[in-house]
Protein backbone atom coordinates (compact mmCIF):
# COMPACT_ATOMS: atom_id res chain seq x y z
CA UNK A 1 0.00 0.00 0.00
CA UNK A 2 1.45 2.89 -0.93
CA UNK A 3 1.59 5.44 2.65
CA UNK A 4 0.26 9.10 2.53
CA UNK A 5 3.35 9.90 5.08
CA UNK A 6 6.91 9.25 4.20
CA UNK A 7 9.87 8.92 7.06
CA UNK A 8 11.14 12.41 6.21
CA UNK A 9 7.14 13.79 6.82
CA UNK A 10 7.26 12.13 10.25
CA UNK A 11 10.33 13.44 11.76
CA UNK A 12 10.08 16.43 10.38
CA UNK A 13 6.54 17.08 11.96
CA UNK A 14 7.69 16.04 15.19
CA UNK A 15 11.06 17.70 15.21
CA UNK A 16 10.32 21.00 14.30
CA UNK A 17 6.93 21.37 13.60
CA UNK A 18 7.35 22.22 9.41
CA UNK A 19 6.78 18.88 7.02
CA UNK A 20 6.64 17.54 3.82
CA UNK A 21 3.42 15.91 2.96
CA UNK A 22 4.43 12.68 0.18
CA UNK A 23 2.41 10.26 -2.26
CA UNK A 24 4.96 10.42 -5.04
CA UNK A 25 5.05 13.95 -4.86
CA UNK A 26 6.48 16.73 -2.10
CA UNK A 27 4.39 19.87 -0.42
CA UNK A 28 5.69 21.97 2.34
CA UNK A 29 3.36 22.60 6.00
CA UNK A 30 2.56 26.04 4.07
CA UNK A 31 0.22 24.10 2.44
CA UNK A 32 -2.71 23.47 4.23
CA UNK A 33 -4.28 21.00 1.63
CA UNK A 34 -2.74 18.46 0.03
CA UNK A 35 -4.47 17.00 -2.46
CA UNK A 36 -3.61 14.39 -5.77
CA UNK A 37 -5.47 12.31 -7.79
CA UNK A 38 -4.09 9.34 -9.86
CA UNK A 39 -5.77 8.05 -12.39
CA UNK A 40 -4.65 4.81 -14.39
CA UNK A 41 -4.92 1.52 -15.98
CA UNK A 42 -2.80 -1.28 -16.90
CA UNK A 43 -4.72 -1.15 -20.23
CA UNK A 44 -4.44 -4.81 -21.41
CA UNK A 45 -2.69 -8.06 -19.97
CA UNK A 46 -1.50 -10.00 -23.01
CA UNK A 47 -0.19 -13.65 -22.38
CA UNK A 48 0.15 -16.68 -23.70
CA UNK A 49 -3.64 -16.96 -23.20
CA UNK A 50 -4.67 -14.05 -24.62
CA UNK A 51 -5.41 -10.61 -24.30
CA UNK A 52 -7.53 -9.33 -21.68
CA UNK A 53 -8.70 -5.52 -20.58
CA UNK A 54 -6.78 -5.23 -17.51
CA UNK A 55 -9.24 -2.86 -15.56
CA UNK A 56 -9.09 0.92 -14.35
CA UNK A 57 -8.21 2.66 -10.85
CA UNK A 58 -8.76 6.37 -9.76
CA UNK A 59 -6.69 6.84 -6.44
CA UNK A 60 -7.38 10.42 -4.32
CA UNK A 61 -5.07 11.32 -1.50
CA UNK A 62 -5.81 14.03 0.73
CA UNK A 63 -3.69 15.73 3.36
CA UNK A 64 -4.78 18.44 5.68
CA UNK A 65 -2.26 19.92 8.08
CA UNK A 66 -2.29 22.67 10.55
CA UNK A 67 -0.15 23.19 13.73
CA UNK A 68 -1.93 21.01 15.96
CA UNK A 69 -3.70 18.30 13.98
CA UNK A 70 -2.67 16.40 10.74
CA UNK A 71 -4.66 14.24 8.74
CA UNK A 72 -4.40 12.47 5.61
CA UNK A 73 -6.78 9.60 3.75
CA UNK A 74 -5.91 7.09 0.60
CA UNK A 75 -8.17 5.84 -1.27
CA UNK A 76 -8.87 3.53 -4.55
CA UNK A 77 -11.84 2.85 -6.44
CA UNK A 78 -11.31 0.36 -8.95
CA UNK A 79 -12.72 -1.26 -11.69
CA UNK A 80 -12.08 -4.71 -12.18
CA UNK A 81 -12.53 -7.03 -15.11
CA UNK A 82 -12.36 -10.71 -15.40
CA UNK A 83 -10.00 -13.19 -17.03
CA UNK A 84 -11.78 -12.28 -20.69
CA UNK A 85 -11.29 -8.74 -20.26
CA UNK A 86 -15.57 -8.21 -19.57
CA UNK A 87 -15.96 -5.12 -16.50
CA UNK A 88 -16.68 -7.44 -13.32
CA UNK A 89 -16.82 -4.95 -10.50
CA UNK A 90 -16.79 -1.58 -8.99
CA UNK A 91 -15.09 -0.91 -5.65
CA UNK A 92 -12.97 0.94 -3.31
CA UNK A 93 -9.82 -1.46 -2.64
CA UNK A 94 -9.49 -2.39 1.10
CA UNK A 95 -5.63 -3.02 0.27
CA UNK A 96 -4.94 0.38 -1.06
CA UNK A 97 -6.71 2.32 1.91
CA UNK A 98 -4.75 3.93 3.87
CA UNK A 99 -5.53 7.00 6.57
CA UNK A 100 -3.76 8.17 9.51
CA UNK A 101 -4.86 11.30 11.99
CA UNK A 102 -1.79 13.37 14.50
CA UNK A 103 -2.24 15.66 17.03
CA UNK A 104 0.08 17.44 18.86
CA UNK A 105 -1.09 18.98 22.60
CA UNK A 106 2.52 20.75 22.27
CA UNK A 107 5.31 20.92 19.95
CA UNK A 108 7.23 18.01 21.26
CA UNK A 109 4.59 15.30 21.69
CA UNK A 110 2.39 13.65 18.85
CA UNK A 111 -0.55 11.46 19.35
CA UNK A 112 -1.50 9.55 16.63
CA UNK A 113 -3.78 6.56 14.71
CA UNK A 114 -2.48 4.89 12.26
CA UNK A 115 0.79 6.82 12.10
CA UNK A 116 3.78 5.07 10.87
CA UNK A 117 6.30 7.20 11.39
CA UNK A 118 8.99 4.70 8.93
CA UNK A 119 12.77 5.09 9.81
CA UNK A 120 14.38 6.33 7.00
CA UNK A 121 16.78 3.47 7.05
CA UNK A 122 13.77 1.61 5.72
CA UNK A 123 13.27 3.41 2.16
CA UNK A 124 13.36 1.42 -0.75
CA UNK A 125 14.33 3.98 -3.94
CA UNK A 126 12.91 2.40 -6.64
CA UNK A 127 10.02 0.76 -5.27
CA UNK A 128 9.39 4.03 -3.56
CA UNK A 129 7.91 2.54 -0.12
CA UNK A 130 9.27 1.92 3.09
CA UNK A 131 9.32 -1.68 4.10
CA UNK A 132 7.29 -2.59 7.09
CA UNK A 133 9.88 -3.43 10.05
CA UNK A 134 11.05 0.25 9.83
CA UNK A 135 7.52 1.31 11.40
CA UNK A 136 7.98 3.14 14.63
CA UNK A 137 4.45 3.41 14.36
CA UNK A 138 1.67 0.96 13.40
CA UNK A 139 -2.32 1.30 12.07
CA UNK A 140 -3.41 1.84 16.06
CA UNK A 141 -2.52 4.41 18.40
CA UNK A 142 1.15 5.64 18.39
CA UNK A 143 2.59 8.67 21.18
CA UNK A 144 6.00 10.63 20.09
CA UNK A 145 8.62 12.61 21.83
CA UNK A 146 10.59 14.83 20.44
CA UNK A 147 11.55 16.48 23.09
CA UNK A 148 15.61 16.02 22.82
CA UNK A 149 17.16 17.36 19.24
CA UNK A 150 17.56 15.13 16.65
CA UNK A 151 16.14 12.46 18.70
CA UNK A 152 12.46 10.61 18.44
CA UNK A 153 11.19 8.13 21.05
CA UNK A 154 7.87 6.33 19.59
CA UNK A 155 5.33 3.55 21.53
CA UNK A 156 2.51 1.93 20.18
CA UNK A 157 -0.01 -0.13 20.43
CA UNK A 158 -1.32 -2.06 16.90
CA UNK A 159 -4.90 -2.79 15.96
CA UNK A 160 -7.21 -2.63 13.42
CA UNK A 161 -11.38 -2.67 13.12
CA UNK A 162 -13.19 -5.86 14.65
CA UNK A 163 -14.12 -6.67 11.00
CA UNK A 164 -10.40 -7.06 9.63
CA UNK A 165 -9.62 -9.42 12.41
CA UNK A 166 -7.54 -6.74 14.14
CA UNK A 167 -8.27 -7.66 17.79
CA UNK A 168 -5.25 -6.86 20.15
CA UNK A 169 -6.10 -8.91 23.47
CA UNK A 170 -5.00 -8.22 26.61
CA UNK A 171 -4.71 -11.91 27.44
CA UNK A 172 -5.86 -14.24 24.92
CA UNK A 173 -6.28 -18.31 25.45
CA UNK A 174 -6.00 -20.42 22.19
CA UNK A 175 -4.89 -23.38 20.55
CA UNK A 176 -2.29 -23.20 17.51
CA UNK A 177 -2.38 -25.67 14.95
CA UNK A 178 -1.00 -28.47 16.71
CA UNK A 179 -3.82 -28.48 19.39
CA UNK A 180 -1.79 -27.00 22.17
CA UNK A 181 -2.86 -24.32 24.24
CA UNK A 182 -1.30 -21.10 24.27
CA UNK A 183 -1.83 -17.80 25.59
CA UNK A 184 -0.87 -14.60 23.91
CA UNK A 185 -0.35 -10.92 25.49
CA UNK A 186 -1.05 -7.51 24.54
CA UNK A 187 1.24 -6.18 21.42
CA UNK A 188 2.84 -3.39 21.84
CA UNK A 189 5.89 -1.54 20.11
CA UNK A 190 8.52 0.87 20.96
CA UNK A 191 11.53 2.53 18.78
CA UNK A 192 14.20 4.86 18.54
CA UNK A 193 15.39 7.42 15.95
CA UNK A 194 18.50 9.66 16.08
CA UNK A 195 18.59 12.49 12.99
CA UNK A 196 22.36 13.93 12.48
CA UNK A 197 20.75 17.08 10.93
CA UNK A 198 19.74 16.33 6.98
CA UNK A 199 23.26 13.98 6.68
CA UNK A 200 21.87 10.23 8.49
CA UNK A 201 19.72 8.56 10.59
CA UNK A 202 20.00 5.78 13.08
CA UNK A 203 16.95 3.53 14.39
CA UNK A 204 16.14 1.09 16.43
CA UNK A 205 12.19 -0.58 16.53
CA UNK A 206 10.91 -3.35 19.11
CA UNK A 207 8.07 -5.34 17.86
CA UNK A 208 5.15 -7.11 20.45
CA UNK A 209 8.32 -8.44 23.16
CA UNK A 210 5.58 -9.44 25.16
CA UNK A 211 4.50 -12.76 22.91
CA UNK A 212 7.81 -14.96 22.16
CA UNK A 213 6.65 -16.31 18.94
CA UNK A 214 6.12 -13.03 17.35
CA UNK A 215 8.66 -11.19 18.33
CA UNK A 216 10.84 -9.19 16.71
CA UNK A 217 13.21 -6.05 16.21
CA UNK A 218 15.05 -4.14 13.89
CA UNK A 219 18.16 -1.82 13.11
CA UNK A 220 18.03 0.77 10.35
CA UNK A 221 20.30 4.16 9.38
CA UNK A 222 20.14 6.33 6.42
CA UNK A 223 23.40 8.48 4.98
CA UNK A 224 22.57 11.53 2.93
CA UNK A 225 25.84 13.48 2.97
CA UNK A 226 25.10 15.69 -0.55
CA UNK A 227 21.94 16.74 -2.48
CA UNK A 228 20.74 13.98 -4.60
CA UNK A 229 22.57 10.84 -2.93
CA UNK A 230 20.57 8.78 -0.88
CA UNK A 231 21.64 5.74 0.66
CA UNK A 232 19.07 2.93 3.00
CA UNK A 233 20.18 -0.37 5.24
CA UNK A 234 18.32 -1.72 7.45
CA UNK A 235 17.81 -5.61 9.26
CA UNK A 236 14.52 -6.90 10.70
CA UNK A 237 14.82 -10.12 13.16
CA UNK A 238 11.03 -10.99 11.62
CA UNK A 239 9.02 -9.29 9.25
CA UNK A 240 6.00 -11.15 8.53
CA UNK A 241 4.62 -8.18 5.97
CA UNK A 242 7.84 -7.36 4.31
CA UNK A 243 7.64 -5.75 0.55
CA UNK A 244 7.49 -7.16 -2.67
CA UNK A 245 6.74 -10.74 -1.98
CA UNK A 246 9.89 -10.80 0.31
CA UNK A 247 8.84 -11.81 4.39
CA UNK A 248 10.03 -13.90 7.45
CA UNK A 249 12.63 -14.10 9.11
CA UNK A 250 16.26 -12.33 9.04
CA UNK A 251 15.38 -9.86 6.56
CA UNK A 252 17.64 -7.55 5.10
CA UNK A 253 16.81 -4.25 2.80
CA UNK A 254 19.25 -1.93 1.13
CA UNK A 255 19.06 1.19 -0.91
CA UNK A 256 20.79 3.87 -2.77
CA UNK A 257 19.82 6.35 -5.18
CA UNK A 258 21.43 9.62 -7.36
CA UNK A 259 19.95 12.11 -9.27
CA UNK A 260 22.47 14.98 -10.68
CA UNK A 261 20.46 17.59 -12.89
CA UNK A 262 18.25 15.38 -15.10
CA UNK A 263 19.70 12.22 -14.20
CA UNK A 264 18.53 9.34 -11.92
CA UNK A 265 19.54 6.37 -11.11
CA UNK A 266 19.01 3.82 -7.83
CA UNK A 267 18.78 0.28 -7.11
CA UNK A 268 16.84 -1.88 -4.04
CA UNK A 269 17.74 -5.01 -2.81
CA UNK A 270 15.62 -7.16 0.05
CA UNK A 271 16.72 -10.48 1.35
CA UNK A 272 15.96 -13.36 3.69
CA UNK A 273 18.64 -15.91 3.83
CA UNK A 274 16.35 -18.09 1.04
CA UNK A 275 14.73 -15.99 -1.43
CA UNK A 276 15.43 -11.77 -2.76
CA UNK A 277 13.45 -9.30 -4.24
CA UNK A 278 16.28 -6.65 -6.25
CA UNK A 279 15.14 -3.47 -8.20
CA UNK A 280 17.14 -0.99 -10.27
CA UNK A 281 16.15 2.21 -11.83
CA UNK A 282 17.47 4.66 -14.57
CA UNK A 283 16.42 7.87 -15.70
CA UNK A 284 17.34 11.02 -18.44
CA UNK A 285 15.47 13.75 -18.80
CA UNK A 286 15.11 14.69 -22.16
CA UNK A 287 13.73 18.41 -21.11
CA UNK A 288 12.40 19.41 -17.97
CA UNK A 289 8.76 18.22 -18.88
CA UNK A 290 9.95 15.01 -21.00
CA UNK A 291 12.52 12.25 -19.06
CA UNK A 292 12.54 8.48 -19.85
CA UNK A 293 12.79 5.88 -17.80
CA UNK A 294 14.22 2.07 -17.70
CA UNK A 295 13.60 -0.02 -14.55
CA UNK A 296 13.38 -3.60 -13.70
CA UNK A 297 12.61 -6.18 -11.30
CA UNK A 298 13.46 -9.62 -9.98
CA UNK A 299 12.00 -12.22 -7.31
CA UNK A 300 13.48 -15.06 -6.69
CA UNK A 301 14.67 -18.02 -4.78
CA UNK A 302 18.27 -18.65 -4.48
CA UNK A 303 18.21 -22.27 -4.59
CA UNK A 304 16.48 -21.44 -8.46
CA UNK A 305 16.77 -17.88 -9.15
CA UNK A 306 16.53 -18.98 -12.90
CA UNK A 307 12.67 -20.09 -12.48
CA UNK A 308 12.08 -16.41 -10.68
CA UNK A 309 10.00 -13.72 -12.11
CA UNK A 310 11.73 -10.82 -13.99
CA UNK A 311 10.13 -7.49 -15.02
CA UNK A 312 11.69 -4.93 -17.91
CA UNK A 313 10.05 -1.74 -17.82
CA UNK A 314 10.72 1.09 -20.38
CA UNK A 315 8.67 4.14 -19.58
CA UNK A 316 8.34 7.96 -20.16
CA UNK A 317 6.71 10.65 -18.32
CA UNK A 318 5.77 13.88 -19.16
CA UNK A 319 4.78 16.49 -17.40
CA UNK A 320 3.31 19.76 -19.40
CA UNK A 321 2.60 22.39 -16.67
CA UNK A 322 -0.47 23.29 -14.86
CA UNK A 323 -2.65 19.41 -16.38
CA UNK A 324 -0.81 17.25 -14.37
CA UNK A 325 1.60 14.60 -15.22
CA UNK A 326 1.46 11.76 -17.82
CA UNK A 327 3.22 8.46 -17.44
CA UNK A 328 3.12 5.94 -19.52
CA UNK A 329 5.17 2.56 -19.42
CA UNK A 330 5.67 -1.04 -20.90
CA UNK A 331 5.94 -4.52 -18.56
CA UNK A 332 7.60 -7.10 -19.74
CA UNK A 333 7.33 -9.80 -17.30
CA UNK A 334 9.01 -13.27 -17.49
CA UNK A 335 8.73 -16.23 -15.50
CA UNK A 336 10.71 -19.96 -15.53
CA UNK A 337 12.85 -18.11 -18.51
CA UNK A 338 9.82 -17.78 -20.62
CA UNK A 339 7.70 -14.25 -21.65
CA UNK A 340 4.88 -14.65 -18.96
CA UNK A 341 2.97 -11.46 -19.61
CA UNK A 342 3.11 -7.63 -21.28
CA UNK A 343 0.73 -5.19 -19.69
CA UNK A 344 0.59 -1.02 -20.61
CA UNK A 345 0.72 0.48 -17.27
CA UNK A 346 -0.85 4.21 -17.73
CA UNK A 347 -1.87 7.23 -15.42
CA UNK A 348 -2.58 10.95 -15.32
CA UNK A 349 -1.48 12.39 -11.89
CA UNK A 350 -3.22 15.59 -10.83
CA UNK A 351 -1.96 17.94 -8.39
CA UNK A 352 -3.25 20.42 -5.86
Amino acid sequence: MKKIVTAALACAVLAGGSAAFAEESTKTINHALTFINKFGSDVVNITKDGTAFAGLYNEVTAVITSEKIDAGIDATLRLAADGTGAPESLNWSSEDFDWYATFRPVRTISLGFSTDFFAPGSYLAVEDDNISGGKLGSDGFTAAFTGVSGLMLAATIPFASDADGGYNWFRHTGTDESGTETTSYLNFGFGAQYDFGRKGSVAVVVRDPANSGSFGYGVYASLTPVDGFGLYAGYASRDEDGICGVAGDNLYNASVSFTKCLLGCAADYVTTYSGFYAGVNFTCGITDAVSLALGGTVNALYSDAAAGTYVLKPAVTCTPGAVGEFNAEADFSFSNQALDSVTFPVYWKYSL
